[in-house]
């Protein structure tokens, strides 16, 4: 895609802003989606609690993607309720609202430059501890989310590693203020409810991890990135993310009805200031774009020290 190409695009979607009706259309559905999956998982049935475990599972998955639409602010109109949104989700997901904006913000920046991008640095190439690889290899291919929890841990709530980003206070004292919130939150839950807290939250949060692992391993890794070394970078155009990022197909029901179309990520890196609730309305095939079952299932065969640590110009291995 040509700069003229991608200004036209620009203008051709002006018009999917964010919208306040479907925000709270949207925020209003979330809400009672989560009640229904609290209420379910309050029974005493096991099957209804199950039941009511997936979906709890379901509503977690879609306050993430609605925590990162309103740190796009994409998600309402006006930037308070955005920021009160996002920290609403971010009790559900549990990744801190101003860290995720400010990291997410340089993430948009810096993306394709894997040493300099906040959320890659962490898989630059590298030889593992035998046992470092053998542990990941086996968490990756039993399914177990241990990938997602580390990633988050390190890059959102790693206060000391978030503030050498930056020299404004007010930054820092945000990026403070969300990770207390949620901790201040779930002390409080903990507190007043225990075992019936966990009873409701535990498996639903597990699932939403064993979900999230391999959706968020298929943005960006095991692609050719680029690594400054010693030259001087400089960031990528929206329109020149594409080869940087990578799109899983779904069938429609579970794009919309699990991911919110977070799957498309690659049209979300070409158009970020499009809102989730917008983005079946472009049209545009990215180049990194794979049947989403089959990819999962082609990665899980991968090791994930490979997968991970090393990149497709390294490799030729193609997924």
């Amino acid at each position: 895609m040509t700069s003229v190409e991608y200004l036209q695009l620009k203008r051709e979607y002006a018009h999917l802003r964010p919208s306040d009706f479907r925000a709270s259309l949207s925020f209003v559905s979330e809400c009672s989606l989560s009640g229904l999956g609290i209420f379910l998982s309050l029974a005493a049935s096991t099957p209804v609690w199950l039941t009511g475990q997936i979906v709890l599972a379901i509503s977690m998955w879609h306050w993430f993607v609605i925590l990162h639409s309103c740190g796009h602010h994409s998600y309402f109109r006006n930037s308070m309720l955005n920021d009160v949104a996002g920290h609403w989700a971010s009790l559900w997901c549990t990744v801190p609202f101003f860290p995720w904006r400010f990291i997410h913000a340089k993430h948009h920046t810096w993306v394709g430059w894997q040493d300099i991008d906040p959320t890659t640095q962490g898989t630059l190439p590298r030889a593992l501890p035998a046992a470092t690889q053998a542990f990941i290899n086996l968490c990756w291919r039993f399914w177990i989310p241990v990938f997602s929890v580390s990633f988050v841990a390190q890059t959102f709530w790693n206060l000391p590693r978030i503030n050498k980003l930056t020299r404004r206070r007010a930054q820092k004292a945000k990026n403070a203020f969300s990770v207390i919130l949620i901790l201040a939150v779930f002390a409080a839950c903990l507190y007043a409810f225990g075992a019936v807290f966990l009873r409701v939250w535990g498996l639903a949060y597990l699932i939403m991890l064993v979900i999230t692992d391999p959706i968020l391993l298929s943005q960006h890794v095991h692609l050719p990135l680029e690594s400054r070394g010693e030259r001087r970078a400089r960031p990528f155009k929206p329109f020149e993310q594409d080869i940087y990022s990578r799109t899983l197909v779904f069938p429609r029901w579970i794009a919309q009805g699990i991911f919110l179309h977070f799957n498309s990520h690659t049209i979300h890196h070409i158009f970020p200031m499009v809102p989730h609730y917008h983005l079946t309305r472009i049209k545009c095939r990215p180049i990194h774009s794979f049947n989403g079952i089959q990819w999962i299932l082609t990665a899980k065969r991968v090791p994930a020290h490979r997968l991970l640590f090393e990149s497709t110009a390294q490799t030729r291995t193609r997924l």
